[in-house]
């Protein structure tokens, strides 16, 4: 499942995140080192650390994700083994945000200000000035949130919409979004990961009247929230109503 986080729903500012983890190498007589160009990439070391919840258990097969400051670096990314450990190699030194999740048991992205999944002090931030491994790193998913399933169908023809876009909206803070697509392995149908905050839903496809949760099929058109509980799975059958041409 395609999904994309826009700049309102990550509510990082990475300049605030505490430094959790630093390497430093001394130097003879307190001097200052020389001023090195970009780093080349024929360097490697290693990030190694554990990826739990928040009861401190490990959490095996956890997409983890190590991201530059450097906007022109690539997001290195691995899985979390059957202990919870992961091992990712990197060729450049610099800081590095380490985040992650396992959205098919209810861990949402770490860096998700729409999910709210953990805090901003708990998502390790690395500066690396030497090529050595850094270890003992804890990523720490929080707990499973909720889960929100569906299929997308025309509402009176009954036959699948493939393509359609979910736009998810924290109820105490609309800036606060996140939106996800249909599955490209199996059109008309989508699953993503929602806090236990209420949040509202919208639903839409190009020739299609927007869909939204509350929305009694009548026009009424009255929208409401929906708040889930924790571990909770809550299915949906979406019916949209095709736009209608009015000839001028």
């Amino acid at each position: 499942m395609k999904s994309l986080l826009l700049a309102a729903t990550v509510v990082l500012v990475l300049g605030a995140i505490g430094v959790s983890y630093m390497l430093t190498s001394a130097r003879p007589g307190g001097s200052s080192p020389p001023v090195a160009p970009r780093q080349a990439a024929t360097i490697d070391f290693e990030v190694e650390g554990r990826v739990i919840n928040a009861a401190g258990q490990a959490i095996a097969g956890a997409k983890v994700f190590v991201e530059s400051d450097d906007a022109a670096a690539r997001i290195t990314t691995g899985v979390s083994d059957k202990e919870g450990n992961f091992r990712i190699k990197l060729r450049q030194l610099g800081n590095y945000t380490v985040y992650g999740s396992k959205e098919e048991d209810g861990y949402a992205l770490t860096v998700s200000g729409f999910h709210g999944q953990v805090s901003i002090s708990e998502i390790p931030k690395l500066s690396i000035t030497e090529p050595k491994t850094v270890q003992n790193v804890i990523l720490q998913l929080g707990q499973s949130a909720a889960t929100i399933e569906g299929t997308v169908t025309d509402l009176l023809s009954h036959q699948k919409v493939r393509s359609a876009t979910i736009t998810l909206r924290r109820a105490d803070n609309p800036e606060l979004l996140y939106r996800t697509s249909t599955d490209e392995e199996n059109p008309a149908t989508f699953k993503v990961v929602v806090p236990t905050e209420p949040f509202h839903m919208t639903v839409e496809s190009p020739g299609y009247v927007a869909w939204r949760y509350g929305d009694d099929g009548t026009g009424a058109r009255i929208p409401r929230s929906m708040k889930l509980n924790r571990g909770e799975l809550k299915k949906l059958e979406v019916a949209l109503r095709k736009q209608v041409k009015i000839d001028r």
